[in-house]
């Protein structure tokens, strides 16, 4: 509480050696209930329907001591003390007014139970009297958001004494620092912190009631770490999915035997950028499970990019990988191009081009096979040729002589040899199956 000046209430003089002089106001902030909530300007509490009242409140009066008993509806409207950080407001909240220059301004709700959805809570010595709305969950009541201990992040160094739980087990230590968090009615937050000195960002959306802790597997979650691996910030001994313990992996390797997905093809050379006879990777999990290195991460039910107007880029410095574990669909209007200055693998049992249709598609061959068949096709026809060539009948006077047009058959002998040696012409330098 203080005393301030108003520059526009100057007292006259009660004496006369008296000076005109500046009135003091009593400044203090009292603690009432929110009794109406203007959340834009079609609120009923907004008769006005002025969205310039948003968030602004109504609120009844609670003060009780012996000097001072105050309590009544106050119709005046109260605004937010801070211009750009409001707070969720609700009827039946408890906050602290005051006035400043004629208009009224409140900051809260209180936390009174430490925690983020109560509404309910009472302060011993003030008002009984309670009114809720009916719109708002009351029996939706989240955990505050804690900060865990993770001793191999918080204590790289090994500086402090690790100590045991007694009633956790868990490894702890005697103190961490907590972090900035912007935390929701109804388990959703924004975490500004660090692990140490590592900063971390963390914004999480669809926490269950009764869970304290940002979790992979939450509704929604964005996160970005500037050391750690991604099971060192989402310890698999507190994830679980579905009442199991569970260790983060990609979704398309979590249905049933999984044939083709990203972990297995960035473990083969070719998944690496390396020769087909490269080394395979021999320890797959730890290279994309246990990268510590600064990462972000965006994890939910379904995940949309939309460039709405213009272009969308997606690169990466080494490799970029893209796995599904049911379709992988590419459409487009106009042109699709791939460019490549390596190998363009296609691993199928089927391979369609140019239409999905059975009728309107017809199967390609294979270039060595027909190569191989068409040089034996020739081999075959000159063979034929010489047979014809060398016919001979009996007659009364001997074997007759080779046919008389034996030689017409030398441009045809010719003709197959030149295709048979030229026939790899055919062959494309681009391989397939």
């Amino acid at each position: 509480m203080s005393f301030i000046k108003s520059g526009n209430n100057i007292s006259g003089k009660e004496y006369i050696l008296d000076a005109p002089a500046q009135q003091e106001t009593f400044l203090q902030f009292i603690p009432a209930t929110v009794k109406q909530v203007v959340n834009s300007g079609e609120s009923v509490a907004s008769p006005s329907n002025n969205d310039n009242e948003s968030n602004c409140i109504v609120v009844e009066k609670n003060i009780y001591t012996e000097e001072v008993t105050l309590n009544g509806l106050d119709v005046r409207k109260y605004r937010p003390l801070f211009r750009g950080l409001i707070d969720s407001i609700t009827k039946g909240d408890l906050v602290l007014i005051t006035i400043v220059g004629n208009v009224g301004y409140y900051m809260g709700p209180l936390n009174v139970t430490n925690t983020p959805s109560d509404t309910t809570a009472q302060i011993s010595g003030l008002s009984t009297t309670k009114s809720v709305s009916k719109t708002y969950p009351t029996a939706a009541n989240f955990n505050r958001l804690t900060k865990r201990f993770k001793p191999d992040l918080d204590d790289p160094l090994e500086k402090a004494t690790r100590i045991t739980d007694p009633t956790s087990g868990k490894t702890i230590l005697p103190d961490i620092h907590t972090d900035l968090i912007i935390e929701g009615r109804h388990g959703n937050s924004i975490r500004v912190g660090s692990r140490n000195k590592f900063p971390s960002v963390v914004i999480d959306n669809g926490r269950a009631t009764n869970q304290s802790f940002e979790s992979i597997n939450d509704s929604s979650i964005f996160a970005m770490f500037d050391k750690g691996s991604i099971l060192n910030h989402f310890d698999p001994a507190d994830e679980n999915l579905d009442g199991q313990i569970y260790s983060f992996k990609f979704s398309d390797e979590s249905i049933e035997n999984p044939t083709s997905y990203i972990k297995k093809t960035f473990t083969a050379p070719l998944g690496r950028g390396l020769p087909i006879d490269g080394e395979s990777d021999s320890d797959i999990e730890e290279t994309i499970y246990n990268y510590s290195q600064p990462f972000s991460i965006l994890n939910s039910e379904r995940i949309i990019i939309n460039a709405r107007k213009e272009n969308m880029f997606l690169s990466a410095r080494k490799h970029i990988h893209i796995g599904s574990g049911d379709s992988l669909t590419f459409s487009t209007s106009k042109n699709t191009i791939f460019n490549s200055t390596g190998r363009f693998d296609i691993n199928a049992p089927e391979v369609r081009l140019g239409s999905q249709v059975d009728e309107e598609t017809q199967p390609i061959v294979l270039g060595d096979t027909l190569v191989q068949k068409i040089v034996d096709l020739c081999d075959q026809l000159d063979q034929l040729i010489k047979n014809i060539t060398a016919i001979t009948v009996p007659t009364t006077q001997g074997p007759s002589g080779t046919p008389i047009n034996a030689a017409a058959f030398s441009s045809q002998t010719s003709g197959i040899r030149k295709v048979a040696e030229s026939i790899d012409e055919i062959l494309s330098v681009n391989r397939t199956i």
